[in-house]
């Protein structure tokens, strides 16, 4: 394809069976979802570990969980 293509050369105007599964698709629900959890956490002003108290800038999830609780560098098991 040369480098200067409209963009409705890529547009699909068929009324074909794709067109119309698309359309009957089912929006999933967000209540099947899990939010998303940070693995890491950067507080400028510090966080308190989880595990021994120590306030650092930079603190992890433990144990790599959704739920673990923040830890720093040296309570983290890596």
């Amino acid at each position: 394809m040369p480098e200067d293509v409209p963009l409705d050369a890529f547009d699909s105007t068929e009324s074909g069976d794709d067109a119309e599964e698309v359309s009957d698709a089912e929006t999933p629900d967000p209540e099947e979802f899990d939010p998303a959890v940070s693995t890491y956490d950067w507080s400028p002003a510090g966080g308190e570990c989880a595990a021994c108290g120590e306030v650092v800038e930079r603190r992890w999830r433990s144990g790599g969980e959704r739920d673990g609780s923040l830890v720093c560098p040296d309570c983290k098991e890596w």
